[in-house]
Protein backbone atom coordinates (compact mmCIF):
# COMPACT_ATOMS: atom_id res chain seq x y z
CA UNK A 1 0.00 0.00 0.00
CA UNK A 2 2.78 2.62 0.66
CA UNK A 3 3.80 2.09 -3.09
CA UNK A 4 0.25 2.98 -4.06
CA UNK A 5 0.69 5.74 -2.29
CA UNK A 6 3.77 7.04 -3.20
CA UNK A 7 2.75 6.48 -7.04
CA UNK A 8 -0.09 8.31 -5.93
CA UNK A 9 1.80 11.24 -4.65
CA UNK A 10 3.72 11.35 -7.75
CA UNK A 11 1.16 10.92 -10.18
CA UNK A 12 -0.35 14.11 -8.70
CA UNK A 13 2.82 15.84 -8.79
CA UNK A 14 3.88 15.02 -12.68
CA UNK A 15 0.40 16.36 -13.21
CA UNK A 16 1.36 19.99 -10.83
CA UNK A 17 3.83 20.54 -12.97
CA UNK A 18 1.94 19.42 -16.38
CA UNK A 19 3.86 16.65 -17.57
CA UNK A 20 2.20 15.18 -20.38
CA UNK A 21 3.65 11.78 -20.31
CA UNK A 22 1.69 11.64 -16.99
CA UNK A 23 -1.62 13.05 -18.59
CA UNK A 24 -1.09 10.25 -21.47
CA UNK A 25 -0.70 7.74 -18.60
CA UNK A 26 -3.92 8.75 -16.55
CA UNK A 27 -5.93 8.14 -19.73
CA UNK A 28 -4.69 5.37 -20.37
CA UNK A 29 -4.99 3.85 -17.00
CA UNK A 30 -8.28 5.29 -15.98
CA UNK A 31 -10.45 6.82 -18.50
CA UNK A 32 -11.90 2.79 -19.59
CA UNK A 33 -12.88 2.66 -16.01
CA UNK A 34 -14.70 6.37 -15.86
CA UNK A 35 -16.45 4.83 -19.11
CA UNK A 36 -17.23 2.16 -17.55
CA UNK A 37 -18.72 3.17 -14.64
CA UNK A 38 -20.65 6.32 -16.77
CA UNK A 39 -21.80 3.76 -19.53
CA UNK A 40 -23.45 1.85 -16.44
CA UNK A 41 -25.50 4.65 -15.43
CA UNK A 42 -26.91 4.98 -18.18
CA UNK A 43 -24.46 7.40 -19.88
CA UNK A 44 -22.70 7.25 -23.33
CA UNK A 45 -18.57 7.32 -24.23
CA UNK A 46 -19.24 10.43 -25.28
CA UNK A 47 -20.52 11.30 -21.87
CA UNK A 48 -17.65 9.40 -20.02
CA UNK A 49 -15.34 11.22 -22.08
CA UNK A 50 -16.31 14.52 -21.17
CA UNK A 51 -16.75 14.07 -17.43
CA UNK A 52 -13.39 12.91 -17.32
CA UNK A 53 -11.56 14.99 -19.02
CA UNK A 54 -13.23 18.18 -16.50
CA UNK A 55 -12.15 15.85 -13.91
CA UNK A 56 -8.81 16.11 -14.84
CA UNK A 57 -9.05 19.34 -14.78
CA UNK A 58 -10.76 19.58 -11.61
CA UNK A 59 -7.37 17.67 -9.87
CA UNK A 60 -5.31 19.80 -11.74
CA UNK A 61 -6.58 22.97 -10.51
CA UNK A 62 -7.07 21.71 -7.30
CA UNK A 63 -3.18 20.23 -6.84
CA UNK A 64 -1.89 23.91 -8.22
CA UNK A 65 -3.34 25.45 -4.71
CA UNK A 66 -0.31 24.96 -2.59
CA UNK A 67 -1.98 23.40 0.65
CA UNK A 68 -3.79 20.44 -1.14
CA UNK A 69 -2.76 17.12 -0.13
CA UNK A 70 -4.07 13.51 -1.57
CA UNK A 71 -5.81 12.14 1.19
CA UNK A 72 -6.77 8.77 -0.56
CA UNK A 73 -5.88 7.05 -3.47
CA UNK A 74 -5.23 8.72 -6.94
CA UNK A 75 -8.37 6.55 -8.39
CA UNK A 76 -10.77 6.94 -5.47
CA UNK A 77 -10.10 10.84 -5.84
CA UNK A 78 -10.60 10.38 -9.81
CA UNK A 79 -13.70 8.68 -9.48
CA UNK A 80 -15.38 11.15 -6.80
CA UNK A 81 -14.84 13.52 -9.23
CA UNK A 82 -16.52 11.54 -11.78
CA UNK A 83 -19.25 10.63 -9.97
CA UNK A 84 -20.01 14.08 -8.64
CA UNK A 85 -19.88 15.39 -12.59
CA UNK A 86 -22.05 12.81 -13.53
CA UNK A 87 -24.73 13.48 -10.99
CA UNK A 88 -24.49 17.26 -11.62
CA UNK A 89 -25.15 16.46 -15.60
CA UNK A 90 -27.84 14.17 -14.98
CA UNK A 91 -29.90 16.64 -12.17
CA UNK A 92 -29.12 19.50 -15.85
CA UNK A 93 -30.81 17.24 -18.11
CA UNK A 94 -33.33 16.66 -16.01
CA UNK A 95 -34.26 20.72 -15.57
CA UNK A 96 -34.09 20.74 -19.16
CA UNK A 97 -37.10 18.08 -19.47
CA UNK A 98 -39.23 20.63 -17.89
CA UNK A 99 -41.20 22.81 -19.97
CA UNK A 100 -42.98 25.81 -18.75
CA UNK A 101 -46.34 27.21 -20.13
CA UNK A 102 -46.32 30.60 -18.27
CA UNK A 103 -45.16 32.27 -21.26
CA UNK A 104 -48.90 30.97 -22.72
CA UNK A 105 -51.39 32.05 -19.85
CA UNK A 106 -51.00 28.30 -18.16
CA UNK A 107 -49.57 27.86 -14.91
CA UNK A 108 -48.03 24.55 -15.10
CA UNK A 109 -45.11 22.02 -15.91
CA UNK A 110 -44.84 19.40 -18.05
CA UNK A 111 -42.32 16.61 -17.19
CA UNK A 112 -40.74 14.59 -19.77
CA UNK A 113 -42.40 10.51 -19.70
CA UNK A 114 -38.85 10.17 -18.45
CA UNK A 115 -38.75 12.31 -15.41
CA UNK A 116 -42.35 11.23 -14.63
CA UNK A 117 -41.42 7.03 -14.31
CA UNK A 118 -38.73 7.88 -11.68
CA UNK A 119 -40.74 10.02 -9.57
Amino acid sequence: MPNEHFKDTSLLDSLRSSDNAVLEHLVQEYRPRVVVQIIKQGGSEDDANDIFQEALTAIYLKSQQPDFQLTSSFYTFLYAICQNHWLKKCREKKRHNEVRLEDHGVSMTIRSERNLRTK
